[in-house]
């Protein structure tokens, strides 16, 4: 049975999936915009090293600081299309840093509310958040 895509993004984090699947996810907050300017991410979901990485942080004493979390979100961002500079107008380009995510320089360029909805993204299809 091939599952399409809308059915593996309702199943995502649900079933089991293979350590190299991927997502495409367009945060909600651009459902009102024109579809030629809607970003769309590819998506990983967490290792179980970084889920109970995760997990053991979120319930020490000292909590991490906000960026030890955008950090691991970051990593989970494998590629991005139609994420446009507002500035110039012009597309920007997904680039990794060695295989460990977007690149920070350009991951920080994203504003909160677009990391907080790839957050929940990955942590949804990592099974952690429905």
């Amino acid at each position: 049975m091939k599952l399409d895509n809308e059915m593996t993004k309702k199943l995502a984090g649900l079933l089991p999936c293979s350590t190299e699947f991927t997502i495409e996810f367009t945060p909600a907050l651009f459902d009102e915009v024109e579809e030629d300017y809607k970003p769309v991410f590819e998506l990983r979901p967490l290792t179980k090293a970084e889920t109970k990485e995760i997990a053991s942080k979120a319930t020490a004493k000292k909590q991490p600081s906000e960026q030890w979390y955008r950090d691991r979100i970051r990593r989970c961002v494998v590629g991005w299309t139609n994420l446009l500079d507002i500035s110039s107008g012009k597309e920007i380009e997904f680039s990794s840093e060695d295989d460990k995510g977007a690149d920070k320089k350009l991951f920080d360029l994203l504003n909160d509310r677009i990391i907080n909805a790839l957050m929940n993204e990955v942590l949804r299809i990592s099974g952690l958040q429905l």
